[in-house]
């Protein structure tokens, strides 16, 4: 997948949420593919299991929290702490949809999509950002999405406004530790063949967004993850506050 390229990630340490699935899956096996030792983080606890034997060797680990939870956030990234002595990078891919009209969202679906999307983005990165800070620093990823700049496409304005939130989340917080060795960006992807991306789209929904790609097909998981290996590599040390469009052309016009 590297195809020979070093991003000078071994022996560093890695954080990622979402890895029980899709770009977070990818993310953790390209980090520790690229030697870091890797925690993975995801709600759907038996999923981990799996994903953590197919990390190959290395001290990594897993823990099971719900992003939604503001203190198990926090305790994410102590315990990650704990058993590294430092966090190098974080990466948090973790989300939440519930695709539905706009007068159909229930009050119920946004405060979970809130609480995932926004809360959980804020409180995972400012835990990690002052646990960097108090070490060598580091580098955080957060996840904003195409819909963010787009509105969304099939049922995702709910999910995209959440989404946009993120974009000034990693501003602040890039702003807040850049003299502390923090660096903060962003990843929005657009159409990624994910099961996220999938559910509760049908087959011409997705053949009508693909039309709208210059491109005209979906990204794949693992070529997020060579972005967010970017972001958190010294390839990008003077990179910070900024925003990466991975969208196939989408957004080109």
């Amino acid at each position: 997948m590297t195809r020979g390229f070093d991003f000078g990630l071994t022996g560093k340490h890695a954080l990622v949420t979402g890895a029980a699935s899709g770009i977070g899956k990818a993310t953790a096996e390209l980090l520790a593919q690229l030697g870091c030792e890797t925690t993975i983080c995801d709600i759907q606890c038996e999923s981990l299991d799996g994903v953590l034997e197919g990390l190959g060797e290395g001290p990594h680990s897993a823990i099971c929290f719900d992003l939604g939870d503001s203190q198990a956030c926090q305790d994410a990234i102590d315990t990650a702490m704990e058993r590294t002595g430092r966090l190098d990078i974080v990466v948090n891919t973790g989300a939440v949809i519930h695709r539905a009209p706009l007068h159909d969202v229930t009050i119920d679906s946004l405060h979970e999509m809130t609480a995932v999307n926004m809360w959980g983005s804020f409180f995972l990165a400012r835990a990690a950002a002052e646990s960097m800070a108090k070490t060598a620093g580091g580098s955080i990823v957060l996840f904003s999405s195409q819909g963010a700049f787009t509105g969304g496409h099939v049922g995702s304005c709910a999910y995209s406004m959440t989404k946009a939130a993120v974009g000034a989340l990693i501003k602040s917080l890039a702003g807040d530790y850049a003299s502390r060795n923090v660096r903060v960006n962003g990843v929005a992807p657009g159409a990624v063949d994910t099961p996220m991306m999938r559910q509760g789209m049908r087959t011409d929904e997705i053949e009508r967004f693909l039309d709208l790609i210059p491109m005209k097909r979906m990204g794949r998981p693992e070529e997020i993850a060579l972005c967010c290996a970017y972001l958190a590599s010294e390839a990008s040390q003077y990179v910070t506050g900024q925003m990466l469009h991975v969208n196939g052309g989408l957004l080109m016009y």
